[in-house]
């Protein structure tokens, strides 16, 4: 079980590296606001998603899209429009937003990363792939009940490499100046903007 907790951080770590996707943008974004907290707590929601696809994958429940095709346009045009409103919210972003990071905040922070992340069915696929690859290669034993120790180990990687990117995120802000931030927050705005029309294409081409 240990080594499937361990396969499953690696995974979860190296996995979330890729810096344009939507929740990257987000917790990057949120990092140069000064919003460490609010950043955080995103990724911990995006993580709770990621790990729920990454046990279904492994459980092996991939054949879930398949018997539901139409769960994959609907939930991309949804992520399109929470991707899209939250880049407009930065692009005119004009200042610094003050650090109200409260419970209800930080509840909101939660649920907006689980949103864009539950709402990318493609990520089953994904894991499907992930956990086929690692399982062929025979470093862990497969059984259903060590999805648990799986997803796991993908919820405390992913939480690992978004906390590295908040802490490289809060060094860079450091060192730059005021209008410098706020143009790299309108340009994170941008990309996520970018990111909900290329979901809302997704949904509409299929």
């Amino acid at each position: 079980m240990v080594s499937v907790a361990i396969a499953g951080l690696i995974f979860g770590f190296f996995g979330s590296m890729p810096l344009a996707g939507p929740i990257s943008v987000l917790v990057f974004s949120r990092g140069v606001q000064g919003r460490l907290k609010t950043g955080f707590f995103t990724s911990i929601g995006a993580s709770l998603a990621e790990s729920i696809y990454a046990f279904a994958a492994f459980w092996g429940l991939s054949a879930l899209l398949e018997e539901f095709p139409a769960i994959e346009p609907w939930s991309r045009g949804l992520a399109a429009v929470l991707l899209t409103y939250v880049g407009i919210s930065l692009v005119r972003e004009k200042g610094l937003p003050k650090a109200q990071e409260g419970r209800e905040r930080k509840r909101h922070a939660v649920l907006v990363g689980f949103l864009v992340t539950a709402l990318n069915p493609t990520l089953l696929a994904t894991w499907t792939a992930a956990t086929t690859t690692l399982l062929a290669s025979g470093w862990i034993p497969f059984k259903p009940v060590y999805a648990w120790p799986f997803a796991g180990g993908v919820l405390l990687g992913d939480i690992a490499w978004y906390s590295l990117l908040l802490r490289l995120t809060g060094l860079y802000r450091s060192r730059v100046g005021m209008q410098a931030l706020i143009t790299t927050i309108r340009v994170t705005g941008a990309l996520l903007i970018a990111l909900g029309f290329y979901f809302a294409w997704l949904a509409v081409t299929g």
